[in-house]
């Protein structure tokens, strides 16, 4: 009985749910889309993937627009078969609005009769293509078309306000006739800003716009080249075209948008993306599905100007960007050139060691307390002298005589107190070089390993700048085509104008940080300062912070544990540290010092040792006759008895110094414990938060998303927008900085420490766990 009644429930629970279902799904209106283009090209991918986009945020509830396959044909770029394919499209019954994209396509479907709407896209000019008549109403009844009334003049004016341009080449595609129209408005144009229009006409075999073929016919007589719609051309090519124009170093300006800035074009002033264009088009889909006439629809449409710029391109081909252009034109930063020099943070501390002039330095510094520790051993060995002289005595005419005179003396020191502790003395400088040699070493890196986490930080808070620019700009288009299309607030667009200006001048600034912080490492490596440096991206990125987190922080989860590993990193330091070494060698050579002074008093043993020859070729009458050759040999003892003041004041001095010696000991002593404390505790705080910053950052990129989303489809105001955007660039620049202060309190707790990543060959993080290891519990 039970089983019963739970099968008689089921049952009637799945049938209401299949009534629910098809209601409504009878509620819906299904609207098959077609798409028709003369061939595929990446404009056409790009705008067709955002005129989607847009229409399913727009679209209301009860319309499914569905793209059907059968209604998609590309006739592959040939001319014939675009004619044959739009006659079969009169035909085909199952596409209720078709999409033309691009040349020949809407005058092929009108030459073969097709009666359904046709929605036109990426038309250079209606009007010159005979699509508009004399009033600017589409010429049939079933077409709606986009005119852009002022493109290519505003183009012309920022073409020449980046290039110095006397003769212009010009490549356009076809779609009939109207190319004598598109050359006059560009020749007028040229009359006003006094450049030449040159032009090429090449074609393929399938009867498309040959660009390699023209452009070569080109490319000798022209200072820069404007270029149309790049139909027929896939990424591939479109990239291969770029890069051949700046091997010749010839500036391209191109009608399109920033996609083709992007793949290597100089520039473009048709705004930062394809949103107008395509939530122009969406917006009249939805008119004509409600019963709208196309031919009665809107359009004229200017999409927003907004230049974007290609850094590299602009590198390569000698154009130099106005400074008011680099602040209010977005770029298309240049990538890494093969100059560009490459360095993983191994790398980098080994060409700062092998380079750094300071470091350099204290090795000659080194060099030169070693060989005075050699020098002072020297007083044990004999001195030798040599000397000569002559003399000639004329004091009358019988007193006259000549002298001459050779000595050879040797002194040797047997035992002398003051000298052994001056060697010792002179041994301890050499160790306190040593020691200054391995605190500079430790202290380059630091500074190596401080100016790398920088300059990874600047350029990944530059790249989230930029990300937000880009969909400031974004949002800019979407309320310009908003006003302009559907009544839009006027407001919405003033504010995010304001928006798009704070937002370039944030990355702007953060471009300044990046070139402020590659000088800093150039100088430590000893580059010239603004040379290219492409550093490892993998080092200290989120990908190996969520390792480093992973081996650090579950085996210090408890605060015994992080107490008890906290001081014996204490009591290391305080045996290792290079600081505190100095400082007890520092100290041991006063105590010598101060013992040699001592030691001045006490008696010295030498043995002394002398070869005359003496020869007078004249004898004083008063003389007896004077010609010998002598020698002697003594021993000697020497003990001061008086040497002034000098002992007593010096000793005075090497007593002070010393006590001072060792107050600074003990103060360094107090900061090392200090800064191991105080960096253990940061690096164990941030490696605690760091999920949390990642999960926030997360979350705010999800939630902008989904704003974004329901922004585009009305349903949320500016205000929710605006928060989202600066709360996922609040949160995720938080992030980044967490990230690296984590770094940065692991190096310098490293420094402190001793522990010399170079030494071992090792990345700083790996070389801290590896000194680190041993106060690890299982």
């Amino acid at each position: 009985m039970f089983d019963s009644r739970i099968a008689k429930l089921l049952t009637l629970v799945w049938t209401m749910t299949l009534i629910f279902g098809v209601a409504q799904a009878q509620q819906k209106r299904r609207i098959n889309l077609g798409f028709f283009e003369g061939g595929r090209c990446l404009a056409h991918d790009i705008l067709r993937d955002e005129f989607s986009h847009q229409l399913e945020q727009m679209a209301p509830a009860d319309i499914q627009v569905v793209p059907v396959p059968q209604g998609y044909m590309s006739a592959g770029w040939k001319r014939d078969s675009c004619r044959i394919l739009a006659h079969d499209l009169v035909r085909l019954e199952s596409v209720d609005i078709l999409v033309a994209m691009g040349p020949w396509v809407v005058e092929d479907l009108l030459t073969a009769g097709y009666s359904k709407p046709i929605l036109a896209l990426h038309r250079v000019d209606p009007y010159a293509e005979g699509l508009l008549d004399a009033r600017g109403r589409p010429i049939v009844e079933n077409l709606t078309v986009q005119l852009r009334p002022t493109q290519i003049a505003r183009d012309i004016d920022a073409l020449t306000g980046l290039i110095q341009v006397q003769r212009l080449g010009v490549l356009y595609f076809p779609s009939g006739d109207e190319r004598e129209t598109i050359m006059s408005q560009l020749t007028a144009l040229g009359h006003k800003y006094r450049f030449e229009v040159l032009s090429a006409e090449g074609v393929d075999a399938g009867g498309a716009f040959a660009f390699f073929k023209s452009y070569l016919e080109l490319s000798r007589k022209v200072d820069a080249v404007y270029i149309f719609p790049m139909w027929a051309m896939d990424g591939v090519k479109i990239r291969e075209f770029f890069n051949m124009t700046k091997r010749d170093k010839v500036p391209t300006f191109v009608w399109e948008g920033a996609y083709l800035v992007q793949r290597g074009a100089l520039a473009s002033n048709s705004g930062y993306s394809v949103i107008p264009e395509a939530r122009f088009a969406a917006t009249k889909l939805l008119q004509i599905i409600d019963g709208a006439t196309p031919a009665d629809l809107p359009v004229t449409f200017d999409v927003p100007s907004g230049l974007t710029i290609n850094e590299s391109t602009a590198d390569l081909t000698g154009v130099d960007i106005p400074a008011t252009l680099r602040r209010e034109a977005q770029l298309v930063r240049a990538e890494p050139t093969e100059e560009s020099r490459y360095f993983t943070i191994v790398e980098a501390l080994q060409r700062a060691l092998d380079a750094s002039p300071s470091h350099l330095a204290q090795q000659d510094a080194l060099a030169a307390a070693t060989e005075a520790a050699k020098q002072s051993r020297g007083a044990w060995l004999p001195h030798l002298y040599a000397q000569f002289s002559a003399t000639h005595a004329d004091g009358d005419r019988t007193n006259t005589t000549d002298d001459y005179v050779s000595t050879v003396s040797l002194y040797q020191t047997l035992f002398s107190l003051e000298t052994i502790r001056k060697s010792k003395a002179a041994n301890i400088r050499r160790d306190i070089s040593q020691i200054d040699l391995k605190q500079s070493q430790l202290d380059l890196e630091l500074a190596v390993t401080l100016a790398f986490l920088n300059h990874r930080r600047s350029m990944e808070s530059a790249a989230l700048y930029t990300e937000d620019r880009n969909r400031v700009s974004r949002f800019l288009e979407l309320a310009y085509t908003r006003r302009e299309t559907e009544d839009g607030p006027d407001r919405d667009v003033t504010r995010w104008d304001q928006e798009r200006y704070e937002a370039a001048i944030r990355a702007s600034q953060s471009e300044n940080d990046v070139s402020a912080a590659t000088v800093l490492l150039n100088s430590l490596l000893n580059f010239p300062g603004h040379s290219e440096l492409t550093l490892d991206s993998g080092s200290f990125s989120r990908v190996n912070m969520v390792r480093d987190y992973r081996r650090l922080f579950p085996r210090f989860a408890s605060k015994a544990v992080r107490s008890a590993v906290a001081d014996a990193l204490v009591d290391e330091a305080l045996l290792t540290s290079p600081v505190l070494a100095g400082h007890r060698v520092r100290i041991d050579l006063q105590e010598k010092l101060l013992a040699a002074n001592r030691a001045r008093f006490l008696p010295s043993v030498g043995v002394k040792a002398s070869y005359n020859y003496v020869d007078r070729d004249f004898e004083p009458p008063f003389a007896t006759p004077y010609y010998f050759d002598g020698w002697y040999a003594r021993a000697e003892v020497k003990l001061p008895l008086f040497l002034g003041a000098d002992r007593f004041r010096e000793a005075g001095k090497r007593k002070a110094l010393l006590s001072r010696q060792e107050y600074l000991r003990d103060d360094a002593s107090l900061e090392v414990m200090r800064d191991v404390l105080t960096r253990f505790d940061e690096l164990m705080t941030l490696a605690a938060d760091m999920p949390g910053y990642a999960r926030a950052g997360d979350l705010s990129l999800s939630q902008l998303e989904a704003v974004i989303s329901e922004y585009e489809s009305g349903r949320l105001s500016l205000i929710d927008v605006l928060d989202a955007e600066h709360n996922s660039l609040r949160t995720n620049l938080a992030a980044i900085e967490a990230r690296y202060r984590f770094y940065r309190a692991m190096v310098m707790l490293s420094h402190v420490m001793g522990w010399s990543a170079y030494d071992k060959n090792q990345s700083p993080d790996d070389r801290f766990f590896q000194g680190i290891a041993r106060h690890a519990t299982p």
